[in-house]
């Protein structure tokens, strides 16, 4: 099962910065997360957490910390695609790295069948 999504930083409209992949569904989010950095060229540099509506929704999906006191954090490294965007279903999220406070919103435009076994960028456009 591959899924496909289109990722935009937000607040950036003139003009805007998106990028478009397919991915395999049994993925990670942290493997997702270093495809978004690569997607865009970034250095992969700072933290990072993926949620449903940013910073006040959960649950929060990111590497665990000692510190984390919220039982909604799920680990990046265990979590897949395909266990929080259900098939046939419609779903956003936001990604946020923080070093530079970049915000994407990113939703799930389709779920198709195949067994690809790498990520594909298949539109973008703008850079950051």
């Amino acid at each position: 099962m591959r899924l496909h999504f289109p990722t935009q930083l937000t607040g950036i409209t003139k003009p805007p910065v998106w990028r478009k992949l397919t991915i395999p569904a049994q993925f990670s989010f942290l493997k997702f997360h270093q495809i978004i950095q690569a997607a865009f060229g970034w250095q992969d540099a700072h933290l990072f957490l993926f949620s449903p509506g940013g910073f006040s929704s959960s649950p929060w999906i990111k590497m665990p910390d000692a510190g984390d006191k919220y039982a909604d954090v799920l680990n990046v490294q265990k979590m897949k695609l395909q266990d929080i965007f259900p098939a046939n279903h419609q779903y956003s999220c936001i990604y946020h790295s923080f070093g530079d406070d970049w915000q994407h919103q990113i939703k799930l435009l389709r779920i198709s069948e195949g067994t690809a076994k790498h990520a594909t960028l298949t539109a973008g456009k703008g850079i950051a």
